[in-house]
């Protein structure tokens, strides 16, 4: 949840081979074991290879599935740890080297599916040059903001949807305990958020803290919405998950919190710092990002003069526009 992004160009990939996300969607919801993730796709190969990454896709990111309708993984969560992400860059590079000696059997009609899938993969291996997991918490993107994002995407309706849920929120005590793990290793190596960035972090994790586990919204939104699963089994999933949420997740977010500011923050960027340039390859960081968001390989410099020639061209017509 933390990076819901570095998803995205599989999902893009499979709308293209599939013509669109209903099909998918449907087809995992129902239950069926083997879904064709790659309909449309003639290339044998390239189908298989979509299939398998997008399942692996689905395993990494269980919250990611939920959003999209397949419930196969509802009570699991990502696995933020160090072996976790190493675990999911061998197998980016195990299956860019196999999309790689496919190329010249692909199919006329694959090619568009094919370089897309290229291009996300070759996107997201090259981004592991800034260690993004060593240092990138801030308000906007974390694992507070997470877990209230959940009821959002987690609806509860049944027995089972509450059962799972419970089982999720279980599972970020674990998720704050390996991120806090991951920025302690950052430390280590250099790559720590700027310090403005960690105070408005470790604020938000005080102002959870002092507010009641009952008014989170994890809690409220999916114990409200239980109630339409009768008396007994709303306030029975009631306790469960308000146990869940105090004895695990609660102490969590306070470990999480006294982490931020006893571990971390001393070693945070000051304000002459905060650029990724001050990060160990940064500037190679820099780059890679440009490589993923844009997917050309033009230079920050390049980029930000077009930036301000662009704005003097608009500006330059909303002048003229107003004068007449």
């Amino acid at each position: 949840m933390r990076r819901p992004a570095r998803f995205a160009p599989l999902a893009l990939v499979l709308l293209v081979a599939c013509g669109g996300a209903s099909a998918r969607v449907e087809h995992a919801a129902t239950g069926d074991s083997a879904p064709d993730h790659a309909a449309g796709v003639r290339t044998p190969a390239l189908a298989a290879l979509l299939n398998e990454s997008w399942e692996a896709e689905l395993h990494e990111d269980p919250m990611m599935a939920t959003m999209l309708g397949d419930h196969r993984f509802d009570e699991e969560v990502p696995d933020l740890s160090a072996d976790g992400v190493l675990h999911r860059r061998r197998r980016l590079h195990d299956a860019l080297a196999r999309a790689h000696a496919m190329e010249s059997s692909i199919e006329p009609s694959d090619r568009t599916t094919w370089r897309l899938f290229v291009e996300g993969y070759e996107a997201e291996v090259g981004m592991e040059v800034c260690e993004l997991y060593l240092w990138n918490d801030s308000p906007m993107s974390n694992l507070i903001v997470a877990l209230n994002q959940v009821a959002q995407i987690h609806e509860v309706r049944s027995a089972d949807d509450a059962r799972t849920y419970v089982a999720r929120m279980r599972g970020f005590a674990r998720m704050f305990d390996q991120d806090l793990a991951n920025l302690r290793s950052g430390v280590t190596q250099g790559r720590v958020a700027p310090r403005a960035t960690l105070e408005r972090l470790i604020a938000l994790a005080d102002r959870t803290l002092a507010q009641p586990t009952a008014e989170w919204t994890c809690a409220s939104e999916p114990i409200a919405s239980a109630a339409a699963l009768g008396d007994e089994a709303s306030s029975a999933f009631a306790a469960e998950l308000t146990a869940a949420l105090e004895s695990d997740v609660r102490p969590a977010i306070q470990r999480f919190r006294d982490g931020l500011a006893g571990d971390i923050l001393p070693h945070a960027r000051d304000a002459e710092h905060e650029g990724v340039a001050s990060l160990p390859d940064g500037a190679a960081c820099y780059a890679a990002t440009i490589r993923a968001r844009t997917t050309t390989t033009r230079s920050a410099e390049d980029l930000h003069a077009l930036g301000e020639s662009e704005i003097a061209r608009t500006d330059a017509q909303m002048i003229e526009i107003g004068q007449r």
